[in-house]
């Protein structure tokens, strides 16, 4: 067959017409459609090379071939077929570089569908969600027949739902299936209703899955038992998917007998399709149906063969396939080891191996990823691993008592968090030693900010026609970027090596940096006991704690529910504030310096330890004589260890000080009259945008002009997606997500608004949001507050605030505490936690105010009473 369509091309000579053109590319359509059906495996490959080779020489001495745009995706595809994913990415990506306005014909329009859809896939396989959504997004434009519009709404459904996104899921799902219903009676020929019904099948299932993920097991059955009637349509190809799915709800339904039969079946099919994915995947299900049912051996077995399934060469291509194979592997062997009695430091040096694996993996995220949302969800999935490797390194130094395991602990324990806001944190500093000039940096922002606002627009929704349009934009951005960073790392190869060094500062080096009045601690949580690193200059320390993930979310559930205000259980509060101090504190008060940084972990993240009680104490106590952690140490917060140590270029902002306080129509006496008077009199150095001059346009600009950055406003956290949490200003808002491609060089950033320390919480990333976004921007310290505040309080609590932090050689950290204490002390209406409590600074603690700033007024009457004392004296001693 492939000798007679070779036979068929050679008629088509480079001199032919535009007809023949279309001939040859209908040729070549045919002739990939053939091999899809190969059966053959081995000659299957071999006709594939012959194919390609007789495309090369056929394609070149095609004249007529315009800019040879289907050499791409015909490349693209004969590699599709043979699994190799890895090298038809950039050949599909080249194909949608090249299309333009002369390739706007509808009779090509599928050529352009199938390149977004299969890039889609291909990045969807890599993890890159975000870009595989705006990928399957612009494939719909060149969608000509419902049911594949409603295919393509299905795999974005799907694309949401591997980011835990399962609110845009369902609502891409029921559109899916909502279409293909509304078309089923017009469908105009048989082939077209079975086509329908195929996909009615897909579609029923994801809902199912969806359902499954919610554990509503019953909801999740009604909707496969909906698409059995139409099950013997199924091709060998969908059966696989049909009996995946049957498989997973019989698993977590623990039928686990039944659920085997169905894995046996679809891995039977997808060995038959050369399915390598799907072979992996099944493997991997059924080793954790094995796990459940306690065969471990039989689960590492499976989670080695889904390994091998997987092409590695020299990048591991399927990021999330391979660390979910991980995962599932050194779960069952640490379960293994915990199911054997005895002590057996082979296996877990083996556990400790595979862990060393993955973190080598994890290091190649932050280079191999551009979308920010995409590295979180992919640092996320690496939870399970870390979680086990510490646990292992755990195990391995109360055998060996060799302090590497505990440094190894603390390095997994760090890389598990905030991997973007570090690599980030380092960008400046890397342009800086490259010698990358201002301008070539200034264009690099400005794309990165483009393209933020475009997906945020995005995210926000709209109509159709608008989200197609911005999507293309989108994808014209990105190109543009893309070729930019190529150029930058051709021209300035220094800075091509320092982005791709990993180079993190050992514990040594980190202890050296760290003042002598400052530790960190540390906390990871694992489901049944918490793991504490406390590093000060004197070195690194570990404590095992036992306490389980459920019993801290249920203390501190019981603590904030008192703090916020929210209920008057003051005797719970009291008892869960001293229990937690007990385990998470007590162990360490005899090493704790004066100024402490909390690396939180999980629901942490949501606890000002403040609040916490070094004793135990009555009820009828008054709430301002508690022994708060407060009165004991200097708190701040950050995201990770290693952030504190970042290196950023020294600046000197031409303004100290920049004072936001919009006003809003609804809301006519929102502003605290009192702390803008407060601004006005003692802040000689500022610029203050009141009322309508505090606007979006001014925030941007004014972001990279000043020491100090207040913004005394509305702040709205989105808990589903932390990236939309806002700030709202005069004319407009300020979302978390623009804020990541927004350079700022602000020391302090003080979010004087509702809930700004707040947001989506992600494992691997803490909490999405504000506080988060002005960190990626640039700024070295926010305060932000972890609940809505009293307006009257806060305006107090402000100006406290500020006046300590104008005293000489007090730092950020230090005034923050010292203004909760004065508000506790000196305010009896405002003493309760919930007035101060909920302001956090998360960053550095050693920001002070440039003296002379504040001061200016102050050391004129210093130099006048000099003066006028000197004048005194000298009169006195001559008369």
């Amino acid at each position: 067959m492939i000798l007679s369509v070779f036979a068929l091309a050679q008629i088509v000579s480079p001199e032919s017409n535009k007809s023949d053109t279309i001939l040859l590319k209908k040729i070549d359509d045919y002739a990939v459609n053939y091999l899809y059906d190969f059966s053959d495996s081995l000659l299957y490959v071999r006709q594939l090379d012959t194919f390609q080779l007789m495309v090369n020489d056929l394609r070149n001495d095609s004249k007529r071939y315009e800019n040879q745009v289907f050499i791409h995706y015909s490349r693209a595809l004969l590699e599709v077929n043979k699994n190799n994913y890895f090298n038809a990415e950039p050949l599909f990506e080249k194909y949608i570089n090249h299309i333009d306005s002369k390739y706007d014909n509808p009779e090509i329009y599928p050529y352009h569908k199938g390149a977004y859809q299969w890039l889609g896939e291909i990045k969807k396989a890599r993890g890159q969600y975000q870009e595989a959504v705006e990928a399957f997004q612009n494939s719909v434009h060149y969608e000509t027949v419902p049911y594949t519009q409603a295919s393509t709404e299905k795999l974005i459904g799907d694309t949401y739902a591997l980011q835990n996104d399962w609110k845009n899921a369902l609502i891409s799902y029921k559109k899916s299936i909502l279409r293909l219903k509304n078309y089923y009676p017009q469908a105009k020929t048989q082939q077209d209703k079975i086509e329908t019904e195929k996909r009615l099948i897909r579609g029923y299932e994801a809902i199912s899955n969806y359902f499954r993920y919610q554990n509503r097991l019953d909801s999740a059955k009604f909707y496969l038992d909906l698409r059995r009637p139409l099950l013997k349509i199924n091709t060998e190809s969908n059966l696989i998917d049909s009996h995946l799915f049957d498989a997973l709800l019989l698993s977590e339904l623990g039928k686990y007998q039944p659920a085997t039969a169905f894995y046996n079946k679809a891995l039977a099919l997808a060995k038959k399709q050369n399915d390598i994915r799907k072979v992996a995947e099944i493997y991997r299900n059924r080793a954790e149906v094995f796990f459940k049912q306690k065969a471990y051996q039989k689960a590492i077995i499976d989670a080695d063969s889904a390994l091998i399934s997987l092409p590695q060469k020299a990048n591991i291509v399927y990021k999330k396939d391979y660390l979910q194979c991980l995962s599932v592997k050194t779960e069952a062997m640490t379960a293994a080891y915990r199911a054997d009695n005895q002590v057996n430091t082979t296996q877990l040096k083996t556990i400790f191996a595979l862990l060393n694996q993955t973190s080598l993996l994890t290091d190649s995220v932050a280079t191999d990823y551009n979308n920010l949302r995409d590295k979180q969800t992919l640092l996320g999935l690496q939870r399970s691993a870390f979680r086990n490797g510490i646990w292992a390194a755990t195990q391995l130094f109360e055998q060996t008592k060799e302090a590497t395991y505990v440094e190894k602990a603390f390095q997994w324990s760090e890389q598990s968090r905030s991997a973007t806001l570090r690599s980030i944190s380092q960008l400046d500093r890397i342009r800086t030693f490259a010698g990358v000039p201002d301008s070539v940096i200034r264009k690099d922002d400005a794309l990165r900010q483009k393209i933020s606002a475009l997906e945020t627009t995005i995210r926000l929704g709209g109509n159709f026609g608008e989200s197609q349009q911005i999507s293309f934009a989108l994808q014209e951005t990105k190109a543009a970027h893309q070729t930019f960073l190529q150029n930058l790392e051709q021209k300035y190869p220094d800075y091509f090596k320092l982005k791709h060094q990993h180079n993190s500062l050992t514990i040594n080096e980190m202890k050296t940096k760290l003042p002598a009045e400052r530790c960190i601690l540390e906390f990871f949580i694992n489901q049944n006991d918490c793991y504490a690193f406390l590093l000060s200059p004197k070195g690194l320390e570990m404590k095992k704690l036992a306490i389980s993930e459920d019993s801290i979310a249920t203390k501190v559930q019981q603590i904030l529910t008192f703090v916020k205000g929210e209920k008057d259980n003051r005797a719970q509060y009291q008892t869960a504030a001293f229990d937690l101090y007990q385990t998470l504190i007590l162990p360490f008060t005899a090493q704790l310096n004066a100024q402490v940084i909390i690396i939180p972990d999980g629901i942490l993240s949501s606890l000002p330890f403040d609040v916490l009680l070094s004793e135990t104490s009555e009820t009828k106590q008054g709430i301002a004589t508690l022994p708060y952690f407060l009165k004991q140490k200097s708190l701040s917060y950050h995201y990770a260890a290693a952030l504190l140590f970042e290196e950023k270029k020294a600046t000197k902002p031409n303004n100290d000080w920049a004072i936001f306080a919009p006003s809003f129509a609804d809301e006519p006496d929102f502003q605290d009259k009192t702390q803008m008077a407060f601004f006005e009199k003692n802040v000689t150095k500022s610029q203050i945008f009141k009322e309508n001059q505090a606007t979006k346009a001014n925030l941007l600009a004014k972001m990279s002009d000043c020491q100090i950055l207040h913004i005394n406003t509305h702040g709205i956290a989105n808990d589903s997606v932390g990236d939309l949490s806002y700030l709202r200003l005069s004319d407009d808002k300020l979302y978390s997500a623009e804020l990541y491609a927004t350079k700022i060089k602000t020391d302090l950033v003080t979010l004087s608004a509702c809930q700004t320390a707040n947001g989506e919480f992600r494992h691997g990333e803490g909490t999405i949001g504000l506080t988060l976004g002005f960190l990626y921007a640039g700024a070295k310290s926010v305060v932000s507050s972890l609940w809505n505040v009293n307006q009257q309080s806060t305006g107090a609590f402000m100006q406290q605030f500020y006046q300590r932090l104008r005293q000489k050689d007090l730092k950020n950290g230090d005034a923050l505490r010292q203004a909760k204490l004065a508000i506790i002390e000196e305010n009896p209406a405002f003493a309760h936690p919930k007035y101060w409590a909920a302001f956090v600074l998360v960053g550095q603690p050693e920001i002070a105010l440039n003296n002379d700033n504040w001061s200016y007024w102050w050391w004129c009457l210093c130099g006048l009473v000099l003066l006028l004392g000197g004048y005194f004296f000298l009169k006195k001693l001559f008369v």
